[in-house]
């Protein structure tokens, strides 16, 4: 079954590698430019993310169940950084997941690298984007967006 969410949440900022910059200033308080601005979802589908993902879990506990949200930056080399997350249960209350399988999830993206270049007007531009786990005793059931 697909899920859609539309979540205003505060995110939980995690270590950043510091061998990440951003390439413009355009990024301000009231602006943040996101991915569907620039058509720039990732490339593979959903389902190939999720298949992927659930092969490179090790650690699977059966008691996490819910949503992990990880928030990033894409710079205009399509390097990525500047990590978040958000972690609720189905009853879509605030919760924190074992980091051991945070951390499983969170190196996954970072292995990710056909990120797209944001274009405008002949200038490359940084955004943001994000991937949301739906997650059953452990398994991920779907990625999006």
């Amino acid at each position: 079954m697909k899920f859609f969410s539309l979540f205003i949440f505060p995110f939980l900022s995690i270590a950043q590698q510091e061998s990440f910059k951003l390439c413009d200033s355009h990024i301000t308080e009231k602006w943040k430019p996101q991915y569907y601005s620039f058509k720039a979802k990732y490339p593979l589908s959903s389902e190939k993310l999720t298949e992927r993902a659930n092969k490179v879990l090790v650690y699977q506990p059966k008691n996490i169940d819910g949503f992990l949200t990880i928030r990033f930056m894409v710079n205009c080399k399509g390097q990525t950084g500047h990590y978040e997350t958000y972690q609720i249960n189905n009853n879509y209350q605030t919760t924190v997941f074992e980091q051991k399988y945070v951390v499983q999830l969170l190196t996954f993206i970072k292995n990710l690298n056909d990120w797209k270049i944001a274009n405008y007007q002949e200038m490359a531009y940084d955004y943001y984007t994000y991937f949301t786990f739906k997650i059953e005793h452990g398994v991920i059931m779907e990625i999006v967006p």
